[in-house]
């Protein structure tokens, strides 16, 4: 059984300070912090069945770091919970590290770890704090991924890629088009509340807008929520109300998408 990276990480803290006591505590919070961050995804995955949603649940396998929460997801508690949003419906993806970026090894470690653990190898996905490059494609298709959605704004909502229809990126570097696929982000939570600070109200409004530019030309809508956001019970509200909007919308069909371009 693997230790967890947060565990370890209170556990080594113990070794260097010899406090005990405090490292006793630490991991009561950890495992208090597990709970809940694992609860709000319950929560997500239910809201996304109330309102008929077919959403996509990405997972780490990152260690602790300033910019990594560090849990592992062999253990347990979370593997359960995964299997438990598998068995919804719901599909479980990839969200690789901050370290990943432009490191194909770490990347790959990464993946193999995320797909030891849902049991399945084609798996989809998008890079922790959206850093990306175009030779990020290459390195997603190298470890046999088969979509990105990492290429989106995270100070501003819009088309990065210039469109929100679902596409192989081109390799310049190998002068051919990519075995993956595209799906362009559009939208994210703290994009809109955090980044942009405007408000529910606003963000429905840009929400909306976004939804009607992509259905008018039969693009994929896509808005990143975070587990975490669901702490605040006007966010859930907000939330909601984000749901009615999708709501009734024709689901991407990645699965067909992938079979008519092969």
């Amino acid at each position: 059984m693997a230790m967890p990276w947060e565990v370890r990480s209170a556990i080594q803290e113990t070794t260097r300070n010899r406090a005990p006591s405090r490292t006793i505590r630490e991991l009561a919070e950890i495992a208090a912090g597990r709970r809940r961050s694992l609860s709000l995804v319950r929560t997500l995955a239910s809201l996304s069945s109330e309102y008929g949603i077919s959403s996509a649940f990405y997972w780490k396998s990152s260690p602790l770091s300033p910019y990594d929460s560090g849990y592992d997801p062999r253990t347990p508690e979370i593997s359960a919970a995964i299997r438990e949003i598998t068995a919804q419906g719901f599909e479980n993806g990839v969200h690789p590290g901050y370290e990943t970026y432009l490191c194909p090894q770490k990347l790959s470690q990464e993946v193999e770890i995320i797909r030891h653990v849902i049991g399945q190898h084609e798996l989809g996905g998008r890079q922790h704090y959206l850093r990306w490059c175009p030779e990020t494609w290459l390195h997603w298709e190298q470890c046999g991924m088969l979509y990105d959605s990492t290429l989106g704004y995270a100070d501003n909502f819009g088309f990065r890629a210039g469109t929100c229809v679902p596409y192989r990126p081109w390799l310049f570097s190998r002068n051919r088009e990519a075995l993956l696929i595209e799906i362009p982000l559009i939208v994210m939570d703290v994009t809109l509340i955090d980044y942009m600070n405007l408000g529910f109200e606003r963000s429905l409004a840009v929400i909306r807008e976004c939804v009607a530019r992509c259905s008018s030309i039969g693009g994929v809508f896509t808005f990143l929520c975070h587990n975490t956001a669901l702490k605040s019970n006007a966010f859930v509200d907000f939330y909601k109300q984000v749901l009615q909007i999708l709501a009734g919308l024709t689901s991407f069909d990645l699965a067909h998408y992938s079979k008519t371009r092969n």
